[in-house]
């Protein structure tokens, strides 16, 4: 079945239409065709598939940390990004509505059962926390606590006439930004803290590679996203400075990234596990290729294809520990 639209007809509107088609897929034609692509769509609609990744993300910043992986961080980073991108989900309901119809649907049949797991990962995540130390407790607190300002209106109408904006969550890019500091936080400040590590420019290291990762994945999904967030006024930074000049800002990043993760083993900054990080990085720059092809095009599918790099650094970390053995 081909869909066809004319060149004003936006992407959401196409979206529902395909989205309407595709849910009458005859099961029966290519049916493990369609059970992997029903658990695709389920893990990455949940948010399951990003947290794994994010306990993977933390494996593979302890070993640049040159610390022993620790399982509890792992689980730590897994809840606290389960229940930050969950909790985004269900109060942007607007913009997923446009962008991603066949998920706005499923988190408004299980919004009750999403809240609960969505708040319980946050409580479990602060109270692991409290039992790794006092100064990896504080600051994933206070991370969790930014987080439900974020939203809030809490510039005083006075300033808000002036600047424009109600609260932080409607100044252009601090979304992708104030994410990108939460993966830091989850997946390489607590271990660093947690561990007592000495090494700035080792944690420098780290924090840039995690910052970076989680930036371009961030991004990329806004590039997907641009048309449904236009309608509704969201001011991504792809809406703020145009695709093309987003385009520019991540390839910028992927090379700046790059180059430090090949310099830092010769200066003595990182172990040459940095080396085996580069693969995170052309993956990166792959998928934001093939989308620009339209190989890769919007939908669930799309953000499992992004959400498999922090996957990538767990497993590339895995495979540099076996050579070291």
């Amino acid at each position: 079945v081909g869909v066809t639209a004319g060149a004003s007809t936006p992407n959401w509107m196409i979206n529902r239409v395909v989205d309407k088609i595709q849910s009458y897929e005859l099961v029966t034609a290519y049916p493990s065709i369609n059970y992997i692509k029903t658990a695709v769509r389920f893990i990455t609609g949940t948010c399951a598939f990003l947290s794994i990744g994010a306990g993977f993300m933390s494996y593979a910043n302890s070993v640049l940390l040159n610390i022993n992986p620790g399982l509890f961080y792992c689980v730590i980073a897994a809840l606290f990004v389960f229940s930050l991108y969950m909790l985004n989900n269900l109060m942007n309901k607007e913009a997923i509505e446009f962008n991603e119809p066949r998920k706005a649907k499923f988190y408004e049949r299980h919004h009750n059962i999403f809240l609960g797991l969505g708040i319980s990962g946050a409580i479990f995540s602060v109270g692991f926390a409290f039992f790794v130390s006092m100064p990896v407790f504080f600051c994933l607190f206070f991370s969790a606590i930014f987080g439900v300002v974020y939203g809030l209106k809490i510039f005083p109408k006075s300033l808000s006439n002036i600047i424009g904006y109600n609260s932080m969550a409607q100044i252009p890019g601090t979304k992708e930004i104030f994410a990108s500091i939460a993966w830091a936080v989850c997946t390489v400040l607590i271990i660093f803290l947690g561990n007592k590590g000495e090494s700035i420019p080792t944690l420098a290291v780290t924090l840039v590679f995690t910052l970076a990762l989680s930036f371009i994945r961030g991004v990329f999904l806004d590039i997907k996203d641009i048309q449904g967030d236009k309608l509704i006024g969201k001011e991504t930074i792809p809406v703020a400075i145009g695709k093309k000049r987003t385009k520019i800002l991540l390839g910028f990043i992927s090379i700046f990234v790059a180059a430090l993760l090949i310099i830092s083993p010769n200066i003595g900054w990182t172990s040459n596990f940095s080396y085996y990080l580069l693969p995170c990085i052309v993956y990166a720059c792959g998928y934001l290729f093939l989308y620009h092809k339209r190989i890769i095009k919007e939908g669930m599918l799309c953000e499992a294809v992004a959400d498999f790099n922090f996957n990538l650094a767990g497993i590339m970390a895995y495979i540099w520990r076996i050579n070291q053995i």
